[in-house]
């Protein structure tokens, strides 16, 4: 027991080592101080100015067969509650706690219902969620529900009534609140979050208030944008779904300035900014359309789920805002080369691939990091072939260790460790680091080279994986080679995963593991010659994850070797005509 909690607050010292002294101050401030601050004072007479957002669809648009007596259905992350008007339940204990934040951002006011449900459930979240309650009241969770409140109001034709005044009073008062309440603990996607929203109130109201949001949030955005866009375009946490949340805030923030009320601003909207946003947004938009597949999908490497935005949804989108992008084509072949993401790949028509060899990042927010360095995911004639395990959720436990671990990944894993200390539901403690990753044509062959160090339970050790794709006169992949050297010293178990998509289905045709899709050979799986006495081969059951609380059976194929370190091990993937 007595050794349990020496190892405990030596994993803490290890993760705390990277944090920013400001954000350890604001850490014990709030959370073991558990200092707030006071209730704000809201003024009598609120100003706000008027302004249409331009994107809202037809969610104000009455639906004259809703009822008040009619139960109010609601649906976040694939799973569904009703709640009737008379008992509007805002922290239901029967999902899950991200499920309740997304009850609190209101996204739903967009959604085509009608104006009486929305303004009833308005008014029950102000009588029900008094100040600093939470979540209502968790900074994240208001920073996305004022700027739904602002986008909400902007579209209303007349804001005299009682209950849109009642719904001013709060929103002005939230504002107040989470400018005294910025997580300046987390940073990050927090942060940004945070200032989008105190923008947002500070372009919509008026007043003395209002100037000092709307004055610190874009002096602060300024800096953000600078240190959490990558040289590369990829948000700095380095997690594709995280990548298009922020994207679609930036496209948010030129809309924004683009209003005509925005000249009313020019001492805030500078063309400097403007410049700075549309630069963001470029970058974003040109790395995102590098990563995603043939499918329209974004690999779902880190902390990735399919976001509820498409990836090509938020293409149109910047199109339509006059972002145009010279890409090419998935006709053509093409490599893909971020060193600062570490996102490396290839594709040519409706195949695909791509790996993850790049630094957990940033240092001090490492919450959405998995254990996958040098993990891949294959797409062959557009069909999803190798894959990433997802995420399901974030609630601690098994699944959420699970799916964060590098058993869970395309990745090779020695003895039961881990490649970072990963630990709770956002913590990482030693980290694996990145040694040196490249993709280059060679000939006839796309070649990806890449290594790092990590599994600090076995004092280090260093992992290389080379991938070999061989290609023909016309660019079409025809095999992917992957070997893997592990460095290092002792006798160790090793386990290289290969995670199939549910559609593919592995059985044995004699000595070849042929990988299956709707009970025809699509591929096949080879072990080097090398090693071929030396491994055993398992199938064995897995889940896939590719959306918030969504899981489908899948299976994985492990490759385990006893060996000495160094060895040097691997497999090809050789693609089968489909007929």
């Amino acid at each position: 027991m007595f050794n349990k909690k020496i190892q405990r607050v030596l994993r803490i010292a290890r993760t705390v080592r990277y944090l920013r002294m400001s954000q350890l101050y604001w850490f014990i401030r709030r959370r073991v101080i558990k200092t707030q601050a006071v209730a704000p004072v809201v003024p009598d007479v609120i100003l706000c100015r008027e302004f249409l957002w331009p994107t809202l669809p037809q969610a104000l648009e009455p639906d004259s067969s809703s009822s008040r007596n009619e139960d109010i259905a609601f649906c976040f992350l694939n799973v569904s509650r009703s709640f009737s008007a008379s008992a509007m339940h805002w922290a239901p204990q029967d999902v899950n706690r991200l499920w309740r934040y997304n009850l609190h951002y209101f996204d739903f006011l967009q959604d085509a219902r009608s104006i009486a449900e929305k303004e009833f459930l308005i008014g029950d979240w102000i009588e029900k969620n008094p100040l600093g309650s939470e979540p209502a009241w968790e900074p994240y969770t208001a920073s996305l529900r004022i700027v739904n409140w602002v986008k909400y109001l902007a579209a209303l034709a007349s804001r005299t009534s009682e209950s849109c005044s009642a719904m001013l009073s709060s929103l002005y008062q939230q504002a107040l609140w989470l400018e005294k309440n910025l997580e300046f603990h987390i940073l990050a996607n927090h942060y940004f979050e945070n200032l989008k929203a105190l923008l947002f109130a500070g372009v919509f109201f008026q007043g003395k208030d209002a100037d000092r949001w709307g004055k610190y949030a874009v002096a602060e955005l300024e800096k953000e944008l600078r240190e959490q866009i990558l040289p590369d375009g990829c948000h700095y946490e380095r997690t594709p779904q995280y990548h298009c949340v922020v994207l679609n805030d930036v496209l948010d923030l030129i809309q924004l300035t683009r209003l005509p009320l925005a000249e009313q601003r020019s001492e805030w909207f500078s063309p400097e900014f403007s410049i700075q946003l549309m630069d963001a947004a470029k970058k974003m938009l040109v790395f995102l359309a590098d990563i995603i597949n043939p499918l329209g999908q974004y690999p779902l490497l880190n902390d990735s789920a399919f976001y509820d935005v498409t990836p090509l949804e938020i293409l149109r989108r910047a199109k339509s805002l006059g972002i145009f992008l010279d890409v090419a084509s998935n006709e053509s072949s093409r490599i893909v080369q971020h060193h600062a993401a570490g996102f490396y790949g290839y594709s040519m028509g409706a195949d695909w691939f791509m790996i993850d060899c790049g630094d957990i990042g940033p240092a001090y927010q490492p919450g959405h990091t998995h254990c996958d360095m040098l993990s891949y995911e294959l797409v062959i004639a557009g069909i999803p072939v190798v894959v990433d395990s997802g995420l399901l959720e974030y609630e601690p436990g098994e699944m959420r260790r699970y799916v964060r671990s590098t058993a869970a990944h395309n990745v090779v894993q020695i003895d039961d460790a881990e490649q970072s200390e990963i630990w709770g539901e956002f913590r990482v403690a030693r980290r694996a680091r990145k040694l040196h990753a490249e993709i280059q044509r060679q000939l006839d062959e796309i070649v990806f080279e890449g290594s790092f160090s990590g599994f600090h339970k076995l004092n280090g050790i260093v992992h290389r994986r080379k991938v070999r794709i061989k290609v023909d006169d016309n660019g079409r992949s025809q095999c992917w080679a992957i070997t893997d050297e592990i460095k290092g010293g002792g006798n160790h178990r090793l386990r290289s995963y290969i995670h199939l998509h549910p559609a593919i289905t592995p059985s044995w045709q004699g000595e070849i593991l042929s990988l299956d899709y709707h009970g025809k050979s699509f591929a096949n799986l080879i072990l080097s010659s090398t090693v071929l006495a030396n491994v055993v081969v398992k199938i064995e059951d897995s889940l896939f994850c590719p959306e918030f609380g969504l899981s489908y059976k899948s299976k994985k194929i492990v490759l385990e070797l006893q060996s000495s370190l160094p060895v040097q091990f691997g497999y090809t993937i050789k693609r089968s005509d489909l007929r």
